[in-house]
């Protein structure tokens, strides 16, 4: 089980991301990803991300994706940007789709179906296709949304709108 605990330091540290000097009395985070893994060291600034608070590699990119959608900002994108990233991520869903699906072929039969492997494999199947037909719809808006006739003003309402919503799409799988 992951762990992330905030310290007050007693004796000087270094950030194992940045290397910041954490001088004694200074906050910093102290985390493993689970009880036998090495524990790291992060000045306050550093935070560990959820995707570095697993040990699964599935979950890893998963989180890291989803940060990756909630961080998309319309102050600091264009439209085209928005489209490029999200036709990044939908190839790294496929790419995981697939690498998830082989998992689940691997298997024997009996085991697809009736054990909680395969149905664990199959529902993180059926959660990323959820996921990239959610990511590809907003795409199309979004495309659609650059060919429109709408005022600019129009437009940015809708871009801003669209953002929203993939800001809050989500991995809704095991």
């Amino acid at each position: 089980m992951a762990w992330l605990k905030m310290f007050k330091a007693r004796k000087e540290y270094r950030c194992s991301i940045c290397g910041k000097r954490i001088k004694k009395g200074e906050n910093y985070y102290r985390f493993a990803p689970s009880r036998f893994a090495e524990k790291q060291i992060r000045c306050i600034n550093c935070k560990p991300s959820r995707s570095e608070m697993t040990m699964s590699d599935f979950l890893s990119q998963i989180y890291d994706i989803e940060e990756r959608l909630a961080g998309m900002d319309y102050n600091l994108k264009d439209i085209q940007d928005v489209i490029d990233e999200l036709e990044e991520i939908i190839n790294e869903l496929e790419d995981l789709k697939s690498e998830t699906e082989d998992k689940y072929y691997s298997l024997p039969d009996q085991f697809q179906d009736y054990s909680p492997v395969g149905e664990l494999l199959s529902g993180r199947i059926d959660a990323l296709d959820e996921m990239i037909e959610e990511i590809e719809e907003l795409k199309s808006e979004l495309e659609t949304l650059i060919d429109s006739d709408m005022s600019e003003e129009e437009k940015r309402e809708e871009f801003e709108n669209i953002l929203e919503s993939i800001n809050g799409i989500c991995y809704s799988g095991e």
